[in-house]
C-alpha cells in the first residue's frame, strides 16, 4: 500500500478559491484547509510574473446613466457598437460650448492611473483631468496621440477598429476626475467611450467593470497564494505579518518622497517589470561620486532594530552601482541583464533609506550609469518576504493563516504521523519566538499538540501533553532557502522524527494528546513555501519514514 493510500489527509498546493485551500484527499471536502488574511498580497504566477491585486476604484464604471457621473450639458447614449464586440460602449454628445465635462466624485490619494476607451465621432479631442490637483492630458482620437500632458504621464494604444485606451497617470489627493470632449474648443459633436476606469500604479490593466462598489481581483483578502518561485510547480506561500516602509515603491520623482542629486534623472514606465508590465523605471546616474536616487524612511514608524531592503534591477550591460542605506553601509551591487531582486541590511536607529548611487567604492565612479529599477521595500527583520506594492504610503500584508479545523476523525489519536515538504525561507526577526511549519492543534493555543517547528533557528519535532513537553527532538540549524521535508511518527511510548531521509531521535517515555485540528501556523511562524502536507492515522516504519523524506 502506498504512502497516499495510507493518508487521511493529501495536501499537494494546486487548487484554491477564496478562503479555501483544496485538499487531494479526502475527496469529500473534509480535509481542505480554510485559509485567512485581511490584505491583499502578491505572488509569482506561472509565468514567473509577480502578481497583484488589481481593481477598479470607480463605481458604475460603465454606466454613465448612474447619477454618480455628473454630465455638464452632455449627454450620454448607451447601446453603441464598442470597442470589444459588445454593444456596451456610450456616445457622448456636445453642444456648441466650451469645458463641457462628465465628472465622477471619488477619494483618492497616492499614484492612480485613470483610463477610458475612446473613439472619434463628429468630434476627435478628449481630455482626461483630475480636478482636484488641475492637471490632465489630451488625446487625438485621430492620428492615436497625447498633447497637453500635465500629469506624471500619459499613453494613448491603439485596440482596432479606430478605438484607442486613453490612460494618465496622476500624484497626489483627489475628489473629482472628469472627461472632457474638445477640452477648449466651442463646437458642438460627439465621441465614444467605454469602460472608465481608475487604479492603483502607474499603467492602466485589465478592464474591471463595477457597478454598486468597486472591485478587486488578483490577489485579493484571503486569496490563497500558489507561489511558483522555487519551480515549475506551486508551493503554498505562507508569510508572517510585514509592513514596506518606502512610500512609493514603482515612481521615484520628488513628488514621491525621492531625492535625485547631481543630474540624475528618471524616465517612468521604460520597460517591462518583474510584473510583465511596462512599468519599471529608467535610472541614469550622472558621472561623478556625488549622484544618487534616495528616499528617507524617517518618520515611517519602523521599529528599532534590523531593517532588509530589496528591489529589482538589471542593465543593458553589466555594471556596478552603488546601494545602500544613504549613511554609512556601502554596497557593490552588480547588475546584469536578467531582473534580479537585490537585498541588504542594516541596523535602524531613526535615519537611513534606500540609496542608489555611483560610488561608495564603486569603479569606475567617473562615468555614467543606466539601469532599470522597479519594486524598493524596506522591512523590519532580517530576511525579505514577498513583494508589498506601495503608491504613496506605506503598507502592511497581514499573515497568513490556514487550517482544518474539527478533524479529529482524519488524525490518528492513539498513533498516526505528520509529514511536511517545505523551503525555509527565514527567521521572524522575532527569532526567539517558536514558528510551527505544520501541527496537529495550534501551538500555543492548546495545551498539547504535535509539532514540526523552529525555535531560534533550529528545527525540532515535538509532542506536549498537557502542560508537560513529552517530546522535543531537535535537528540542527535551519538554512536559508534549503528544502526540509520533515516527518513525525508516533504511537505510545514511541516518538520519532525524520528530516531528509534521516532520524534525528526517538523518544520512549510518550503519552499520546488527543488532536482535532491540522494547522500550517501560529503568530510567529517562518515565511516558507509549502510543498506538500500529509496526516497518516498509522505510523510509519522506519523504511517508509526514510523513503517519503529523502530528497
Amino acid at each position: 500500500m502506498s504512502i497516499y493510500d495510507k493518508s487521511s489527509l493529501v495536501l499537494i498546493p494546486s487548487g484554491t478559491k477564496t478562503g479555501k485551500v483544496f485538499s487531494q484527499k479526502p475527496v469529500s471536502g473534509d480535509g481542505d484547509f480554510t485559509f485567512t488574511r485581511a490584505s491583499a498580497a502578491t505572488r509569482v504566477n506561472a509565468d514567473g510574473n509577480i502578481e497583484k491585486e488589481t481593481g477598479n476604484l470607480f463605481t458604475y464604471s460603465n454606466d454613465l446613466s448612474n447619477a454618480i457621473w455628473q454630465l455638464g450639458l452632455i449627454t450620454a447614449t448607451s447601446g453603441q457598437a464598442g470597442y470589444d464586440g459588445s454593444s456596451d460602449a456610450w456616445l457622448i454628445t456636445k453642444d456648441a460650448a466650451a469645458y463641457r465635462a462628465i465628472e465622477h466624485d471619488i477619494n483618492n490619494s497616492g499614484v492612480y492611473t485613470y483610463s477610458v476607451y475612446a473613439k472619434a465621432n463628429t468630434l476627435n479631442l478628449i481630455s482626461l483631468r483630475d480636478q482636484t490637483l488641475g492637471q490632465g492630458a489630451g488625446f487625438n482620437l485621430t492620428n492615436g496621440t497625447t498633447y497637453g500632458n500635465s500629469g506624471v504621464s500619459s499613453s494613448i494604444d491603439s485596440v482596432g477598429g479606430g478605438w484607442y485606451r486613453c490612460s494618465v497617470t496622476f500624484n497626489g489627493s483627489s475628489t473629482r476626475l472628469a472627461i472632457y470632449i474638445d477640452f477648449d474648443n466651442a463646437t458642438a459633436g460627439s465621441v465614444f467611450v467605454q469602460d472608465f476606469q481608475l487604479e492603483q500604479g502607474l499603467v492602466a490593466r485589465d478592464v474591471i467593470t463595477t457597478t454598486t462598489t468597486a472591485l478587486y481581483g488578483g490577489i485579493t483578502d484571503n486569496t490563497p497564494r500558489l507561489d511558483y518561485t522555487d519551480s515549475s510547480c506551486p508551493a503554498l506561500l505562507l508569510e508572517p505579518q510585514r509592513t514596506n516602509y518606502v512610500r512609493s515603491s514603482e515612481y521615484y520623482d520628488t513628488s514621491a518622497n525621492w531625492i535625485l542629486s547631481n543630474g540624475v534623472s528618471v524616465e517612468d514606465n521604460f520597460t517591462i517589470s518583474p510584473e510583465g508590465v511596462q512599468n519599471a523605471s529608467k535610472v541614469t546616474l550622472s558621472a561623478g561620486i556625488s549622484a544618487f536616487l534616495y528616499t528617507s524612511l524617517s518618520g515611517m514608524g519602523i521599529p528599532a532594530g534590523d531593517v532588509i531592503i530589496s528591489c529589482w534591477a538589471k542593465a543593458d550591460s553589466a555594471i556596478t552601482i552603488g546601494m545602500n542605506d544613504g549613511t554609512v553601509n556601502p554596497n557593490s551591487i552588480d547588475l546584469t541583464t536578467e531582473w534580479k531582486r537585490f537585498e541588504f541590511n542594516f541596523t535602524w536607529t531613526g535615519s537611513g533609506g534606500f540609496q542608489v548611487d555611483n560610488y561608495f567604492g564603486v569603479s569606475p565612479s567617473n562615468q555614467e550609469k543606466v539601469f532599470y529599477l522597479w519594486g524598493v521595500q524596506a522591512e523590519a527583520g532580517n530576511y525579505s518576504t514577498s513583494y508589498i506594492p506601495t503608491y504613496g504610503s506605506s503598507v502592511t500584508r497581514v499573515n497568513d493563516s490556514s487550517s482544518v479545523t474539527g478533524a479529529s476523525d482524519l488524525i490518528g489519536q492513539t498513533e498516526g504521523s505528520l509529514f511536511v515538504d517545505f523551503v525555509f525561507n527565514g527567521l521572524q526577526t522575532n527569532a526567539a519566538a517558536d514558528s510551527a511549519f505544520l501541527s496537529l492543534n495550534q501551538q500555543f493555543y492548546a495545551v498539547s499538540y504535535i509539532t514540526i517547528s523552529n525555535y531560534n533557528g533550529t528545527l525540532y519535532g515535538r509532542l506536549t501533553n498537557g502542560l508537560s513537553v513529552d517530546a522535543n527532538i531537535t535537528a540542527g540549524g535551519l538554512t536559508l532557502g534549503q528544502r526540509y521535508k520533515c516527518l513525525i511518527t508516533y504511537k505510545q511510548n514511541e516518538f520519532k522524527f525524520y528530516v531528509n531521509g534521516v532520524l534525528q531521535g526517538i523518544d520512549t517515555s510518550v503519552s499520546i494528546p488527543a488532536t482535532n485540528g491540522v494547522y500550517f501556523n501560529n503568530d510567529h511562524y517562518p515565511s516558507r513555501g509549502v510543498n506538500q502536507a500529509l496526516v497518516i492515522p498509522t505510523a510509519l516504519t522506519d523504511q517508509e519514514a526514510i523513503d517519503l523524506t529523502t530528497i
